[in-house]
């Protein structure tokens, strides 16, 4: 395996290992490498999109998989949404808006890969995505849970919007995180 040492000319190598603090800082970087071979800051993300019917709730399913070599323990989940119609394009979450691309979604998730619902029902996608409507454009959501390899994250979206038709509601949905490496 390679050292820090062995990246630079031979001199200062020999300068480095008979500092000691020229050398403590090597063995932290050597270190630092190693743990960041088996963990990571990484995000997984998912968009999607529903176009309202007059009078019905529309619903769309929407997974995200966690790849094969890899457990991902996510600390907060991030939501952007936007809607447009014929008439007007609305950005979330602008304050004073005439309408919202949230209201009118409602969102349940579920982790399939180990048959538990992380959310009770559909929820209001505005409780999850930005309580309170802030005036940034996202705020996070702690979300702290650790996802197996493999597992599936399941998103049931539907439409409350039954008094519109057309609209469609454009979502983007992501877990930022760590990604963690272990053995099979």
């Amino acid at each position: 395996m390679a050292r820090m040492t062995d990246f630079i000319n031979p001199e200062m190598a020999s300068d480095i290992a008979g500092n000691p603090v020229f050398a403590a800082l090597a063995q932290e970087l050597e270190h630092d490498r190693e743990v960041q071979k088996m963990k990571h800051q990484y995000i997984y993300g998912i968009t999607g999109s529903l176009t309202t019917v007059l009078g019905a709730n529309v619903a769309g399913i929407f997974t995200l998989t966690i790849e094969q070599g890899t457990d991902f323990k996510s600390d907060a989940m991030l939501i952007s949404a936007f809607s447009v119609d014929a008439v007007n394009a609305t950005s979330f979450p602008t304050p004073g808006a005439a309408t919202f691309a949230c209201r009118g979604l409602q969102m349940r998730i579920t982790d399939a890969g180990a048959g538990r619902e992380l959310t009770n029902n559909f929820l209001p996608l505005e409780l999850i995505a930005t309580p309170g409507y802030g005036v940034s454009l996202i705020k996070e959501f702690a979300w702290k849970y650790l996802f197996k390899r493999t597992s599936v994250i399941r998103f049931d979206v539907r439409t409350n919007d039954v008094a519109s038709s057309g609209r469609v509601h454009n979502f983007a949905i992501a877990f930022r995180g760590m990604k963690i490496y272990t053995p099979s």
